[in-house]
């Protein structure tokens, strides 16, 4: 049982204003952990800090919520939620001096697990208020969106397209597992035409991929090591196979951590825009929604959002 919060013994960064903290919380995210986080930021709350929930509807726009958050002068902007969750609180946060707090309630919470955010709810709300640092990742800018894990086209899309939420809920990241196997099969190349900051490249490709998150891409490519939230690029992953007869050993190579044999992985980098054009209409998802179909124009937002972390040991 963690301890009851205590504003004297809590401390701060040196550097840190007076908190005015607005906490969005989404309770149609992961397996349902919102009453625990209510209760503890409660907690925190009748501890003498400055608090204030915001239960998300179903369709809200969450992202002008936190805006308007901001705009009354709130300078912590926390993503009590998933994946989609933590993009549109960072919406709000790009470009001003607000931080973003991340509290996972997700299926995947990759955001969480790159940046080494607690995945026990109770303890991520803690470090919003006790000891940590912030720090500057990157963001991904889709017709004025906000993103930060990543963006896809094809199998991808329609794992996220096609994994119900109920299934999510109950079988966590394993049900994208489940959906992926049920896609690969049927699937088939198309013919992209791919422009990396103003370079143009054609592939035959049953998956593009655009990555900013390293725990995204090394859990898709083991093999890929180099991708960081803050590396100041775009990594593009183009999965070029000629059908979908290529995909087991694609797989296999999946499963020992290499990309030595063909069907190989091709790795561009961008590091200010990527349009991706198909010669059929294929949806696009961004941290796991599907947000449109193709064509699709990113731009990379460096070191666009301040985000809460674990203080260094």
């Amino acid at each position: 049982m963690r301890a009851e919060p205590d504003a004297t013994a809590s401390r701060r960064n040196d550097d840190a204003k007076p908190r005015s903290v607005f906490v969005v919380v989404n309770a149609h995210s992961g397996a349902g952990n919102a009453g625990v986080v209510r209760k503890r930021l409660l907690q925190w709350t009748a501890a003498g800090f400055d608090v204030t929930l915001h239960d998300c509807g179903p369709n809200e726009d969450i992202a002008e919520a936190a805006r308007r958050a901001v705009a009354d002068g709130a300078n912590v902007i926390v993503a009590a939620g998933g994946d989609g969750t933590v993009a549109a609180a960072a919406a709000a946060v790009r470009g001003t001096d607000a931080v973003l707090g991340i509290v996972p309630l997700g299926t995947g919470n990759i955001v969480a697990r790159d940046l080494s955010v607690p995945l026990d709810p109770e303890a991520a709300v803690d470090l919003l208020f006790e000891e940590h640092s912030n720090k500057c990742i990157d963001a991904l800018d889709v017709n004025g969106d906000t993103y930060l894990m990543s963006l896809g086209i094809g199998i991808s899309a329609y794992v996220a397209r096609d994994t119900a939420a109920v299934h999510k809920r109950i079988f966590g990241p394993a049900a994208y597992l489940w959906s992926g196997l049920g896609e690969i099969g049927s699937v088939e190349p198309s013919r992209f035409s791919i422009t990396v900051d103003g370079v143009p490249h054609t592939f035959s490709a049953t998956e593009v991929a655009i990555a900013n998150s390293g725990v995204f891409a090394n859990m898709m490519l083991p093999w890929e090591k180099s991708v960081r939230l803050d590396d100041g690029r775009m990594d593009v992953f183009v999965v070029a196979t000629e059908t979908a007869r290529d995909y087991p050993l694609l797989v296999f190579n999946v499963l020992r951590g290499s990309n030595t044999a063909e069907p190989g992985v091709i790795h561009l980098v961008a590091r200010d825009t990527v349009r991706v054009e198909c010669e059929d209409e294929l949806p696009v998802q961004a941290d796991g929604d599907v947000i449109g179909e193709t064509p699709l124009d990113a731009r990379l937002l460096s070191g666009a959002v301040s985000v809460v972390i674990p203080a260094p040991d």
